[in-house]
């Protein structure tokens, strides 16, 4: 029998400073630029080699790098704390103009960055699709209004655009042959024409809407051998693009691409890209990151001096998952488990070893989302919101810190009001919804195989290329009618490590719009908390956190999200409804 959770109960993380070891005084974040040698005052280490950079291009440096900054944006040779935002809504980033006035600026955050997609069939395609409806594909006008919003909010901008998005990897789940593989000189002169036309299509959007920095590419480890080619592309950028520019190197294990990279002194900084990669023990202890860390931070150093140059994170990122601090894939892995306090281990020791650098330019942390409401304790990838690793950023910013307290949605209340609604299903598909598979999948199809609360059958997966269940409406859904969607749960012992609720509409063919994610296993959503196997759950979870309260909706789907090779056993789901309006004087 369910044990319905009294309305309104809470469940706290504690993300105050005291969980964050303080740092001593002259561990203090350098309260100017970060540059190697001394520059004349006002001059940001952008703009170091401006004559040099005048003479070889006739261009004028953009003149903001060497004005006085706006009132409401922090000065250009600032220490860089920005955060990456990418979309989790369709079709117009519904909640990011909040995230970058109320989210960011509370974190401490001075930047953001954009990281908008372009798609290929294969990575050794010619031809790049900008267009296509997608939730990481930016229009001009879109990349022209969020930076509007970022500089009203006191953002600066760093565009780091990546147009070689595979279809075929994300189809197959598996990388394609590297560029180069049996290319003649002619395919490499036609890859590096179209690159350098997407990428200056992009660089000339940065200019018309004001971005601050713009990522000339990253992580083609499989191109930066061709160092003239490089040399050429960045000389073009920098005929339409006169703000700073960067090229983000990635850093995995076996895979260091700043070391193979001769063209960094073309460029205004030395970009890395990397997360985990910093030890092969998933166990490993704070002092061992603390450890790695302070290697790596001197081979960065290292690198720095040979070049002369700051250095600048433009991807750094640690996932929620025991192995976080090994694995940089985004994959999850067969046996890995939710480990939030690995991701706050990994931002720690990075704090601990860059503090005082010199040669720290920034960081530009991975990820948020336009979901204000995102992360929590069931999130197992990058983002740190409403996680243990907030407090640790938060004191990396300068940020004040704060508790975090995930309110229960009032199941009690609810259930005693026995609120009208919309059922989906409870013994048998009701009111015209039907049931989706893949194509050369079987459907789940309901099954009293494992008997539900007062119900004489359950939706139950099964076998196929996805775990879960797609529930489909028989038409489009107006959504301000309803307040939550209700369901039961019920996991096996190989449990789900990455269950997920997600509603999306149908446009057209290949168009479904998608809205916010939700993880189910949520203190804020189910009862009893946490999820546990072979126990009937009891899940609400209000149609704001989806961001659906009043849009359109043609499906949702239950299942679990976790490309590991590695099954979990079937997810089973009953007594599925949307729930009507609450009324106002709900207790």
């Amino acid at each position: 029998m369910v044990t319905y959770r009294r309305a309104l109960a809470a469940f706290a993380i504690m993300a105050v400073a005291s969980c964050v070891p303080a740092r001593s005084e002259d561990q203090a974040l350098p309260p100017a630029h970060a540059t190697i040698a001394p520059q004349p005052s006002g001059i940001p280490p952008e703009a170091q080699n401006l004559a040099q950079y005048q003479e070889e291009t006739d261009i004028p440096r953009r003149q903001a790098l060497l004005a006085a900054p706006t009132p409401t944006l922090s000065p250009y040779d600032a220490p860089i704390h920005g955060v990456m935002m990418v979309p989790a809504s369709l079709p117009d980033w519904d909640g990011v103009e909040a995230v970058l006035a109320n989210t960011l600026p509370s974190l401490g955050a001075n930047w953001v960055g954009l990281h908008p997609y372009c798609y290929q069939d294969t990575t050794h395609s010619l031809e790049f699709d900008c267009q296509s409806p997608s939730p990481e594909v930016l229009s001009d006008e879109d990349i022209h209004r969020i930076t509007t919003q970022a500089h009203a909010a006191g953002l600066r901008v760093i565009l780091a655009p990546d147009p070689v998005v595979s279809r075929s990897l994300i189809d197959t789940l598996q990388y394609d042959p590297p560029r180069g593989e049996g290319w003649s000189e002619a395919k490499w002169r036609a890859w590096f024409d179209a690159y350098t036309q997407v990428t200056l299509d992009f660089a000339r959007t940065a200019q018309d809407a004001g971005v601050d920095y713009f990522v000339v590419a990253h992580e083609l480890s499989d191109t930066t051998h061709r160092e003239q080619d490089w040399r050429q592309l960045i000389s073009a950028v920098r005929q339409v693009y006169d703000g700073p520019l960067t090229y983000g190197a990635i850093e995995y294990p076996g895979m260091r691409e700043w070391r193979q990279i001769r063209f960094w002194d073309a460029l205004d900084a030395i970009g890395i890209t990397t997360g985990g990669s910093l030890t092969q023990n998933p166990e490993a202890s704070q002092h061992d990151l603390d450890e790695a860390w302070e290697s790596k931070a001197a081979q960065y150093r290292e690198l720095s001096e040979e070049w002369g140059k700051p250095v600048l994170f433009v991807e750094l990122m640690a996932h929620s998952r025991n192995g976080g601090a090994v694995w940089s894939d985004w994959r999850i892995h067969c046996g890995e488990t939710i480990d939030q306090e690995e991701q706050a281990a990994y931002f720690r020791a990075f704090s601990r070893a860059t503090a005082t650098a010199p040669w720290l330019r920034g960081l530009v942390i991975w990820a948020l989302t336009d979901n204000p409401m995102d992360g929590g304790p069931a999130e197992p990838h990058t983002t740190f919101l409403n996680k243990p690793a907030e407090a640790v950023v938060r004191e990396m910013f300068g940020a004040e810190p704060r508790t975090i307290y995930f309110e229960a949605f009032p199941y009690s209340a609810i259930q005693s009001l026995s609120l009208p609604g919309l059922t989906v299903f409870d013994d048998a598909l009701r009111n015209g919804w039907s049931i989706w598979a893949d194509e050369g999948d079987r459907a789940p199809d309901p099954s009293n195989a494992t008997p539900a609360l007062g119900s004489a059958s359950v939706v139950q997966p099964q076998p196929s290329s996805f775990n879960g269940v797609y529930f489909v409406a028989p038409h489009i859904i107006d959504m301000s009618d309803y307040s939550a969607l209700e369901f039961f749960l019920r996991v096996g012992q190989a449990m789900p490590l990455d269950l997920q609720v997600q509603f999306s509409y149908w446009v057209s063919p290949g168009f479904f719009p998608a809205y916010w994610r939700v993880r189910p296993n949520d203190p804020r959503y189910i009862d009893p908390y946490p999820l546990a196997p072979d126990t009937w759950h009891h899940v609400i979870i209000p149609l704001d956190a989806f961001g659906v309260a009043d849009k359109p909706i043609s499906e949702f789907s239950i299942i679990d999200q976790a490309f590991h090779g590695c099954r979990s056993d079937p997810i089973v789901v009953d007594q599925v409804r949307l729930v009507g309006p609450l009324p106002e004087d709900l207790p």
